[in-house]
């Protein structure tokens, strides 16, 4: 089954656009398509500290995907239009990723149901072949990240204004059912006053809102926050967290950062609650002026650090692969980009090389530096 779909994603890497419906709606478009992730990781052992390094090839991600949509009346306002999603992880085994169905009254008022991203870190909400570096920033691992629910969301006219209010289970993806049938509460709000494509993207060259002639500069500033309550009866845990996001693009330069805090309180007074704060910032850059190089060649740098576990009760870490451990990530890579004629996007087919320096900031440190080679092409 997955070898035909894999097939019938090579030959369909592009949209199939019907006929104009009769009635209601303008067009029907269907894609089917996906994308691989290969690499090759190296990092040292440091038999110190008992860490185990890793040299070898993998592959990250390998993805199917269906997205059909309904289109309105081009000339409608308030055009009613129906968008259903399904994708399909392959590695390590096959699992449902996305499953959701979108329906939307213009793009402001927009209503999503079924297994999605949950709007609360930027990093998360870019597509995962839209990642800057072969991983995304360490923070984003401290939230959830696809969940089952539902969501209100839309925005403006060239997303001056976008905003999203969602409920969930609370419990993870693929779950049959809620099981402490209690929800999770996500809200997020992005103001662009120049305007902006939207989060599906880490790295971006040359944007230009739709019908523009000129290169506008993007200012993205945006906030989310969630509420959730984990746990069996007795021994659960509330927790709420707080994000805040910057994006800046102008012509070869990106610039993105965020900053989080969470807080959490166990019912169960004899565990220690504990709090979590971190951030980053990264930057992608096309060397602007050099022949070819300026459309295929970009460099890019990120800071990161970050505390995933700060107790009220003094409760030290066990030593420095702690998980709980705070720690600094500095990364500088390069990455090479087909981009066009020979791709729709920026980031269909690249290679990106980084080096990631690691530094942890408790109970001593780890010889544990690792050098990424990463491969992805969307089709």
């Amino acid at each position: 089954m997955f070898c035909i779909l894999a097939a019938l994603s090579s030959a369909l890497a592009y949209p199939i656009v019907s006929e104009p419906l009769p009635e209601g709606f303008d067009k029907v478009t269907i894609d089917l398509g996906g994308f691989v992730q290969p690499r090759f990781r190296w990092q040292p052992d440091d038999a110190t500290q008992g860490s185990l390094g890793e040299v070898g090839f993998s592959v990250q991600r390998m993805r199917v995907q269906l997205n059909t949509q309904l289109l309105p009346k081009a000339d409608a306002r308030w055009g009613f239009g129906v968008q259903q999603v399904t994708s399909f992880e392959l590695m390590p085994e096959a699992r449902l990723e996305d499953g959701f169905l979108n329906l939307s009254v213009g793009t402001e008022f927009q209503l999503q149901v079924g297994q999605f991203k949950a709007p609360l870190h930027r990093a998360i909400l870019a597509g995962d072949q839209s990642n800057l570096f072969a991983d995304r920033n360490q923070i984003t691992r401290w939230v959830p990240e696809r969940e089952i629910g539902a969501m209100f969301h839309g925005w403006t006219k060239k997303r001056v204004l976008e905003y999203e209010a969602a409920v969930f289970n609370g419990e993870g993806k693929n779950r049959l059912a809620n099981v402490n049938k209690k929800v999770m509460a996500v809200g997020r709000v992005v103001v662009s006053p120049l305007g902006s494509p939207g989060a599906g993207n880490e790295i971006l060259l040359d944007w230009r809102p739709p019908g523009e002639e000129r290169y506008l500069p993007i200012v993205s500033v945006g906030s989310s926050v969630f509420y959730n309550v984990d746990g069996e009866p007795g021994q659960e845990e509330a927790y709420v967290g707080v994000n805040g996001e910057f994006f800046l693009h102008y012509r070869p330069l990106t610039i993105m950062a965020e900053a989080f805090y969470r807080t959490s309180d166990y019912e169960n007074t004899a565990l220690s609650d504990y709090k979590q704060l971190g951030g980053y910032a990264q930057f992608g850059y096309f060397l602007y002026g050099v022949p070819w190089a300026s459309r295929h060649i970009a460099v890019m740098g990120r800071f990161e650090q970050g505390d995933r576990y700060m107790p009220t009760f003094d409760v030290p870490p066990s030593g420095p692969l702690d998980p709980g451990v705070n720690n600094r990530r500095i990364s500088a890579g390069i990455g090479i980009y087909a981009n066009q004629p020979l791709f729709k996007a920026i980031q269909d087919l690249r290679l990106v090389a980084s080096y990631t320096y690691k530094d942890e900031l408790e109970a001593g440190d780890v010889k544990n530096d690792e050098f990424n080679l990463a491969a992805s092409l969307s089709f």
